[in-house]
């Protein structure tokens, strides 16, 4: 684990939130983008149980899943396996664009193309 990786997860924690951060961090360094890659997914699996028990987080899963990971998934060169997490993300982006189409008609969009 890289240093700065590990001052980041004792100061916020394993939460999915929190995996997410250190993600977006880590890919500002090029030699680190594939452990960025991991941690976006890693934050993903682990909002996912969450999501079952409470659907509020749907949304955060649905934007979590475009970006960061399947965005970083197709940027280290795995664009076939980015496909699968848009995919997932399209259902709460169409439930989203219904209620409001303002906010999330042009990602659900987004989402239905890729």
């Amino acid at each position: 684990m890289h240093p700065f990786e590990r001052i980041l997860r004792r100061a916020l924690g394993s939460a999915p939130a929190a995996i997410i951060e250190i993600a977006v961090h880590l890919w500002g360094n090029p030699a680190s983008q594939t452990k960025a890659t991991e941690s976006a997914l890693q934050a993903v699996d682990n909002l996912r149980p969450i999501v079952a028990r409470n659907p509020t987080y749907r949304t955060k899963l649905a934007v979590w899943l475009v970006s960061p990971a399947a965005a970083f998934v197709a940027e280290t060169n795995r664009k076939p396996s980015a496909i699968p997490l848009v995919r997932e993300a399209i259902g709460p982006y169409v439930d989203l664009a219904r209620t409001d189409p303002t906010t999330y008609g042009p990602k659900s969009a987004e989402a239905d193309n890729a």
